[in-house]
């Protein structure tokens, strides 16, 4: 992943992880399950590379046109 090997916050160490992104929109709840990451050892805090980050970005946008209260799906890399 990442070359990235101290926490932004607290300077801990940063280890890949899969984590459950969770976005409230609208009254309707967005979740994306096994989203990669980066998670400080430390303070648990968590980051995503560019890549990851745009590719949440492009699934939350799809799964804002569904009309519905909860919405669950698992991350891929690709459509």
């Amino acid at each position: 992943m990442n070359k990235q090997t101290s926490c932004f916050r607290c300077k801990g160490n940063m280890i890949n992880n899969m984590i459950t992104h969770v976005v409230d929109h609208d009254g309707s709840t967005l979740i994306v399950k096994n989203a990669p990451c980066l998670e400080c050892e430390k303070c648990g805090a968590t980051y995503f590379e560019g890549p990851v980050a745009k590719r949440l970005e492009k699934i939350i946008d799809k799964l804002k046109s569904i009309n519905a209260e909860l919405v669950v799906v698992k991350y891929t890399a690709t459509d």
